[in-house]
């Protein structure tokens, strides 16, 4: 019995499959994805996601056609990084990579959107996707078109699985919000109610249940994965 793991890095895609029972590896792939674009700004550092699921894919089937299906797959990838989705799970914007400096620009009173953020809801730092999101939110950059956002590992179980949106429940909020033991949940859900008003009853509906225990991953779940 064979389980696969795939590995979407910031350069470099990584695939494996091992035998479950010994440990053993069976196959391996490393792919340097050079799937950096050029962006329509100088503080952009942007990927192209379709580039990305074309060698994920076709690394997987190549071992699929050697070894045979795994029973399982585990996927990682990059942290922090973001991109939008349309209504049937396609991409529609470059995936916006840790790296990207978009909250760094200068926006209110000499201070860049990620200090704005930061001093106006708690934390947050440029390269956090939901930093970036605000940025793009208020530079009027968010594709029309786009109706969830999400993170570039998430994206290559959406294609694999030929799901829509995700079937799952905390995890991205780990790439899209600072996910640090110091930073508290309620800080962390406060952040998302600044930028979503219909979040605010959300939240404060989980505050009157006792705080970060009954519902945690729903609310998660509700407050990033929704509409943009």
């Amino acid at each position: 019995m064979h389980t696969m793991g795939i590995d979407i890095g910031t350069t470099t895609i990584s695939v494996v499959l091992l035998d479950v029972d010994s440990g053993e590896l069976i196959g391996r792939r490393t792919i340097e994805h050079r799937a950096f674009c050029k962006g329509i700004l100088p503080e952009q550092r942007v990927q192209d996601p379709e580039r990305i699921w074309m060698l994920v894919s076709n690394a997987l089937q190549e071992l699929v056609e050697m070894h045979g299906k795994p029973c399982g797959i585990g996927l990682t990838g990059q942290m922090h990084g973001m991109l939008y989705v349309d209504e049937t799970g396609r991409a529609v914007s470059p995936l916006y990579t840790w790296q990207d400096r978009g909250g760094d620009q200068i926006w209110k009173d000499g201070l860049t959107y990620a200090q704005f953020l930061k001093a106006s809801a708690g934390d947050a730092a440029s390269g956090y996707g939901l930093t970036t999101h605000y940025y793009l939110q208020q530079t009027g950059r968010i594709p029309k078109t786009a109706a969830k956002m999400t993170t570039i590992s998430d994206y290559m179980i959406m294609r694999l699985t030929g799901n829509r949106c995700l079937q799952r429940t905390w995890r991205p909020a780990g790439a899209a919000l600072i996910w640090r033991k110091t930073v508290s949940v309620w800080r962390r859900f406060s952040l998302l109610a600044w930028m979503y008003p219909a979040f605010r009853a959300f939240v404060q509906d989980m505050r009157s249940q006792d705080g970060q225990k009954k519902g945690f991953r729903s609310c998660v779940l509700s407050g990033i994965i929704r509409r943009v």
